[in-house]
Protein backbone atom coordinates (compact mmCIF):
# COMPACT_ATOMS: atom_id res chain seq x y z
CA UNK A 1 0.00 0.00 0.00
CA UNK A 2 0.90 3.51 -0.63
CA UNK A 3 0.35 6.13 2.28
CA UNK A 4 0.70 9.70 2.02
CA UNK A 5 1.01 12.40 5.14
CA UNK A 6 1.46 15.89 6.13
CA UNK A 7 -0.18 18.20 7.80
CA UNK A 8 -3.57 16.97 8.04
CA UNK A 9 -6.09 18.81 10.81
CA UNK A 10 -9.82 18.29 8.91
CA UNK A 11 -11.37 15.08 7.50
CA UNK A 12 -11.48 16.94 4.31
CA UNK A 13 -7.81 17.38 3.69
CA UNK A 14 -7.78 13.96 4.58
CA UNK A 15 -10.76 12.76 2.22
CA UNK A 16 -8.83 15.31 -0.87
CA UNK A 17 -5.84 14.04 -0.81
CA UNK A 18 -7.15 10.46 -0.66
CA UNK A 19 -8.99 11.59 -4.03
CA UNK A 20 -6.60 14.05 -5.49
CA UNK A 21 -3.10 11.55 -5.01
CA UNK A 22 -4.73 8.11 -5.50
CA UNK A 23 -2.71 6.98 -1.74
CA UNK A 24 -4.18 3.97 0.14
CA UNK A 25 -4.21 5.46 3.14
CA UNK A 26 -3.23 9.01 4.74
CA UNK A 27 -0.98 9.13 7.94
CA UNK A 28 -2.04 12.02 10.55
CA UNK A 29 0.68 13.53 13.07
CA UNK A 30 0.33 16.57 14.65
CA UNK A 31 -3.58 16.62 13.25
CA UNK A 32 -4.37 13.82 16.17
CA UNK A 33 -2.30 15.30 19.17
CA UNK A 34 -4.36 19.00 17.97
CA UNK A 35 -7.56 17.00 17.80
CA UNK A 36 -7.44 13.35 18.92
CA UNK A 37 -11.14 13.34 17.37
CA UNK A 38 -9.77 13.31 13.99
CA UNK A 39 -10.35 9.84 13.01
CA UNK A 40 -14.22 10.43 14.62
CA UNK A 41 -14.57 12.62 11.85
CA UNK A 42 -12.54 10.64 9.15
CA UNK A 43 -14.74 7.71 9.63
CA UNK A 44 -18.12 9.78 9.99
CA UNK A 45 -17.18 12.16 6.88
CA UNK A 46 -17.99 15.27 8.51
CA UNK A 47 -16.34 17.68 11.19
CA UNK A 48 -17.36 16.95 15.10
CA UNK A 49 -17.42 20.22 17.21
CA UNK A 50 -17.26 18.87 20.37
CA UNK A 51 -18.46 21.16 23.14
CA UNK A 52 -15.71 22.64 25.75
CA UNK A 53 -17.43 19.18 28.11
CA UNK A 54 -16.89 17.13 25.42
CA UNK A 55 -12.92 18.13 24.88
CA UNK A 56 -12.93 17.61 28.94
CA UNK A 57 -14.07 14.10 28.37
CA UNK A 58 -11.60 13.43 25.36
CA UNK A 59 -8.34 14.88 27.62
CA UNK A 60 -9.99 12.96 30.37
CA UNK A 61 -10.19 9.61 28.65
CA UNK A 62 -6.37 10.39 27.77
CA UNK A 63 -5.26 10.53 30.92
CA UNK A 64 -7.46 7.29 31.67
CA UNK A 65 -5.54 5.64 29.19
CA UNK A 66 -2.42 6.23 30.29
CA UNK A 67 -3.37 5.55 33.42
CA UNK A 68 -3.98 2.11 32.17
CA UNK A 69 -0.76 1.82 30.18
CA UNK A 70 1.73 3.25 32.18
CA UNK A 71 0.05 1.58 35.59
CA UNK A 72 -0.87 3.95 38.99
CA UNK A 73 2.23 3.36 40.94
CA UNK A 74 4.98 6.20 41.36
CA UNK A 75 6.76 5.52 37.98
CA UNK A 76 3.61 5.31 35.83
CA UNK A 77 2.43 8.38 37.13
CA UNK A 78 5.15 10.19 36.69
CA UNK A 79 5.32 8.74 32.86
CA UNK A 80 1.97 10.10 32.56
CA UNK A 81 3.33 13.20 33.92
CA UNK A 82 5.87 13.34 31.16
CA UNK A 83 3.90 13.37 28.56
CA UNK A 84 0.31 14.70 29.81
CA UNK A 85 1.58 18.67 29.60
CA UNK A 86 2.94 18.16 26.11
CA UNK A 87 -0.55 16.89 24.98
CA UNK A 88 -2.37 19.53 26.45
CA UNK A 89 0.33 22.01 24.91
CA UNK A 90 -0.95 20.35 21.54
CA UNK A 91 -4.89 20.31 22.49
CA UNK A 92 -4.74 23.84 23.52
CA UNK A 93 -3.92 24.55 19.93
CA UNK A 94 -7.24 23.13 18.67
CA UNK A 95 -9.81 25.48 17.22
CA UNK A 96 -13.03 24.73 14.82
CA UNK A 97 -11.58 24.94 10.93
CA UNK A 98 -15.14 24.70 9.07
CA UNK A 99 -14.40 23.53 5.14
CA UNK A 100 -15.92 26.91 3.82
CA UNK A 101 -13.30 28.95 5.32
CA UNK A 102 -10.64 27.44 5.38
CA UNK A 103 -10.87 24.52 2.72
CA UNK A 104 -9.00 26.87 -0.41
CA UNK A 105 -6.33 27.66 2.49
CA UNK A 106 -5.60 24.47 3.88
CA UNK A 107 -5.17 23.27 -0.87
CA UNK A 108 -2.98 26.42 -0.76
CA UNK A 109 -1.13 26.48 1.69
CA UNK A 110 -0.93 22.97 2.73
CA UNK A 111 1.46 23.72 6.07
CA UNK A 112 -0.03 23.93 9.09
CA UNK A 113 2.21 26.83 9.85
CA UNK A 114 1.46 28.37 6.39
CA UNK A 115 -2.47 28.64 6.74
CA UNK A 116 -3.53 29.31 9.88
CA UNK A 117 -3.52 32.92 10.94
CA UNK A 118 -2.06 33.21 14.02
CA UNK A 119 -4.07 32.53 17.45
CA UNK A 120 -5.36 35.36 19.58
CA UNK A 121 -2.84 35.73 21.75
CA UNK A 122 -0.27 34.02 20.42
Amino acid sequence: PLLGNGDLLTQYEAHGRLAQSGVDGVMVGRGALIKPWIFKEFRDRRAWEPSAAERVAVYRQLACFMKEHFGDDAKGRRKAWYFLPWHFDFLSRYRPLPEEEFGERAAAAPLMQTRLPPAPGG
